[in-house]
């Protein structure tokens, strides 16, 4: 019994503190998110044998996965534009990926009662999470200027809080998910989609991220529309994502060259804020030196000591700044960093996360995942570097999630949809 009680605080303390960081740290101090999976995942992981009295299991697809990223990251030093700015960048993201691995593999060997009497923390912090959004946005920053000193007078830009709204985007929908399945009464499900639509709704309206507002809106589309009883269907979404990143270095260039002035006219998605037409100029030189290196790319970060050779029509108009630091796509970072490999990679990825999510049967867990896995990116296409430290963070957090979401679904799911495809559950 007493073992059994040191397990349940175990991982309430554990999720609890992942809720802190989502609900806190996700607004008043992002760039920790890229150290605190890691901090976390080798407390817990070192923690857990005395509280269990065995060592947990590593998670085999997300080790996989991230020493593939790492790998294929510093191999290409080898043709990178520049090595050293690839092999550091390589670095400085195995400190924060691989102490998080640790901690998705923690949340994937937690009892799965215990994982169910806490895991209501992490929507709940989602919900924190936006009414912290809603004050600052509606109160000139007043927490914001309270927690880090800032006087009255200094101007605070509205899309410096972009970055929490865009986390709201990409936890939404399996928070929402799980809210859906613990509450059962039609009358409380009706005054929290009627509540927390509201609330949303005026973040993304006060807010300047537009990424989020697209993320939210692709994704409705997904969890409502989907045909997902039609298996050609899936396949039909596998082959939809390998055109659009296989053709996205000539699909930009179209973009830019017939549509780059309706795009900056617009009031939504160019000088009304959304800076489109700036994207596109970024887009369309990002996609001609693609083709200059198309099989290898110029290694990973090595980029960004390019310089930008235009005359600068929508791209940082005034400013002598003239080096690109991303490409704001997550496709066309694959295409510039490691070439057609990093094309197949991507497209490779996609295809295995569509897979899990197929092999998870026809029901209300595939549909909000989907879901997420549209809004996941949707963000990606039209936002932040990729190996962001904070991003990566984030990620991890996200996953872990996932796994502790899946902990507790396992145990109801039949064994023919957990088994379909091929795939059994980790």
């Amino acid at each position: 019994m007493e073992s059994e009680q040191k397990q349940v605080r175990f991982t309430g303390l554990l999720i609890m503190l992942l809720a802190l960081t989502l609900a806190v740290a996700g607004v008043y101090a992002f760039r920790s998110l890229a150290i605190i999976p890691g901090i976390l995942g080798l407390v817990f992981f070192l923690a857990y044998r005395p509280v269990f009295g065995t060592w947990p299991p590593f998670h085999k697809p997300a080790v996989m996965i991230t020493l593939g990223i790492l790998a294929l990251g510093g191999l290409s030093s080898l043709w990178s534009y520049d090595p050293s700015v690839s092999l550091e960048r390589t670095g400085k993201m195995a400190l924060a990926m691989i102490p998080a691995l640790f901690l998705v593999s923690v949340a994937a060997a937690l009892p799965p009662a215990a994982v169910q009497r806490f895991l209501w923390m992490i929507p709940a912090s989602i919900a924190v999470l936006l009414g912290f959004l809603l004050v600052d946005l509606a109160s000139d920053f007043s927490l914001w200027r309270a927690i880090k000193s800032i006087p009255a007078e200094q101007r605070i830009r509205t899309s410096d809080l972009n970055r929490p709204v865009v986390m709201v985007a990409l936890f939404l929908f399996p928070a929402a998910f799980y809210v859906w399945r613990v509450v059962r009464a039609p009358s409380k499900r009706g005054a929290l989609i009627v509540f927390f639509s509201g609330l949303l709704l005026t973040v993304f309206a006060l807010s300047d991220s537009e990424a989020s507002v697209f993320a939210f809106g692709a994704g409705l589309l997904a969890l409502f529309l989907f045909p997902y009883r039609l298996r050609v269907a899936w396949y039909g979404a596998a082959v939809l994502f390998a055109l659009c990143v296989f053709s996205a270095p000539w699909a930009v260039q179209w973009a830019f060259e017939n549509h780059a002035e309706t795009v900056h006219e617009s009031a939504f998605l160019g000088q009304g804020g959304g800076h489109g037409a700036h994207r596109l100029e970024i887009y369309n030189f990002v996609g001609k030196r693609i083709l200059k290196s198309p099989f290898y790319g110029y290694g990973i970060e090595g980029f960004r000591s390019k310089t930008f050779e235009t005359d600068g029509i929508y791209y940082e108009r005034g400013r002598s700044e003239s080096v690109i630091h991303h490409p704001h796509n997550f496709a066309l970072q694959a295409w510039i960093e490691f070439g057609l490999i990093g094309a197949v990679l991507a497209v490779a990825f996609a295809c295995y996360l569509l897979r899990r999510i197929y092999a998870l049967g026809h029901g209300l867990h595939q549909r909000f995942m989907m879901a997420s896995f549209v809004a996941f990116f949707a963000i990606a296409a039209v936002t932040f570097n990729v190996w962001h430290g904070w991003w990566i963070g984030v990620c991890f957090i996200l996953l872990v999630y996932l796994v502790l979401l899946d902990r507790v679904l396992a145990a109801d799911r039949p064994e023919s949809d957990q088994n379909k495809a091929g795939i059994k559950p980790e």
